[in-house]
């Protein structure tokens, strides 16, 4: 599987995913068609155009570009469905309704977690790749925007959420895992990847953070 970040912030949010039968989905849309564009000549990758989208909630950061997908023939994904994947959604905690995705690939058994901007992701099984939002750590949050602790905490995954999550899930399949939306303000990147690394057997998972066009392993 390859996973390329298209941005994972407030100014934009969007994924590439391209399974190993080089077939392939999108999450979230936050960019016009001239700054995708603009991203894969820069970037020097070549954005495919996906099967699906699949969307989290209508914020623009993540719904920019839907009208130009839809233009293209992209089916915009909201719910459960079973072709051409098997697509498992579920409601997140944000501060307007908010889905987030499992996506089986069934040719390949490949499996793909999204989840961003939400408080709540349940257990899921058979997961081989993993992108999650890890906005904050509690120590820089609490340091660098105090007064808005309790709002932050109620509407977004932070670092002792992720470890939590992966303590959880059976994470036997797991191949990599992608932290995404993470806050440059509110989260230490050193700290979050050093922690989670441990977790899951170090240098055993990769583990890496969404920065701007393509998800990069910052090494440690």
């Amino acid at each position: 599987m390859r996973i390329i970040n298209l941005g994972s912030s407030s100014k934009g949010n969007a994924v590439i995913v391209e399974f190993a039968d080089s077939s392939t989905i999108m999450f979230d849309c936050g960019f016009s068609h001239k700054q995708l564009l603009r991203k894969s000549v820069t970037g020097a990758v070549v954005v495919t155009l996906p099967e699906i989208c699949c969307l989290t909630h209508d914020h623009k950061d993540h719904s920019k570009g839907l009208a130009d997908l839809q233009k293209w023939g992209v089916e915009i994904v909201r719910e459960d469905r079973v072709e051409p994947f098997f697509v498992k959604s579920f409601d997140g905690v944000h501060d307007t309704p908010v889905k987030g995705f499992a996506v089986r690939n069934s040719d390949t058994n490949e499996v793909v977690l999204y989840a961003t901007d939400t408080s709540y992701i349940p257990p899921i099984k058979g997961l081989t790749h993993m992108i999650i939002e890890c906005n904050y750590d509690v120590d820089t949050l609490r340091e660098n925007s105090f007064h808005r602790f309790k709002d932050v905490v109620a509407r977004h995954y932070g670092l002792d959420d992720v470890l939590g999550y992966l303590e959880l899930c059976d994470t036997s399949k797991l191949e990599e895992i992608y932290l995404c939306h993470t806050s440059s303000e509110n989260l230490d990147p050193r700290k979050a990847l050093t922690e989670v690394q441990q977790l899951t057997g170090f240098q055993m998972v990769p583990v890496l953070i969404c920065r701007c066009l393509s998800a990069t392993q910052s090494s440690l």
